[in-house]
């Protein structure tokens, strides 16, 4: 071949490279872009949703029993709690937990790694223990479960405790907290009657004929347990 025809293909293989890699870097951006676009939408609260906290998920849920990485939306409903996993949580579905079969909602302390233990003086540690962990005890067909998620919304570990008692302003605001089962108002419960006041009680039926003596002996022996 000749060196101008070597020339020329070279050439040719030049633009043909120069164009795919062109192609390339144009499909890599808008996969990039549409990467970017789904997490954003995982990540907007769902339709409904009083608010939503960004949280991670430690631990709880019988098909995910160890920590997973990535965000998990917190969505605070109307009637339940919708955790809604964002593109970078490899979770599946979403876990819906009506408030009424809740039993207890509490915020604990960050639990503090042995990474974080390790590169942490005395200092950083204490400031470490912030109580942004939340602690969901509900109940599915009679199981007890505690879900169990830390606060990531905040950015720092201080932030993400303001944020949880935020959290806790907005279901008391809401009235939510009430509608959990374990804070569930029962009816008022009649104040315990002494065996002082019951036999009073008989006292004054017998005073009054009503019963007879040997009626308020046979009461004063069940209620003494003679």
């Amino acid at each position: 071949m000749a060196f101008k025809d070597l020339l020329n293909k070279g050439k040719e293989m030049a633009v043909k490279g120069a164009t795919s890699l062109k192609e390339t870097a144009s499909e890599t951006k808008e996969k990039l872009a549409q990467q970017f676009a789904d997490d954003k939408a995982s990540r907007a609260p769902l339709d409904g949703a009083i608010i939503r906290y960004g949280v991670t998920y430690l631990g709880g849920l019988p098909k995910y029993p160890k920590k997973l990485t990535g965000e998990l939306g917190m969505n605070i409903m109307p009637d339940c709690f919708h955790f809604h996993p964002s593109s970078t949580l490899k979770m599946e579905e979403d876990t819906i937990i009506p408030y009424s079969c809740v039993e207890k909602l509490e915020i604990t302390r960050h639990q503090i790694t042995n990474a974080e233990m390790m590169i942490a003086s005395g200092t950083d540690m204490k400031s470490m223990e912030q109580e942004n962990n939340i602690e969901i005890s509900y109940r599915v067909d009679g199981k007890l479960l505690v879900l169990r998620v830390e606060m990531l919304t905040g950015v720092s570990l201080y932030g993400q405790a303001g944020k949880c008692r935020e959290m806790m302003d907005v279901l008391r605001q809401n009235e939510i907290l009430d509608k959990f089962a374990g804070e569930k108002k029962t009816a008022a419960a009649a104040p315990a009657i002494s065996v002082a006041d019951e036999l009073k009680k008989f006292k004054e039926l017998l005073d009054m004929g009503v019963i007879s003596n040997e009626d308020f002996e046979e009461k004063k022996k069940q209620l003494l347990g003679l």
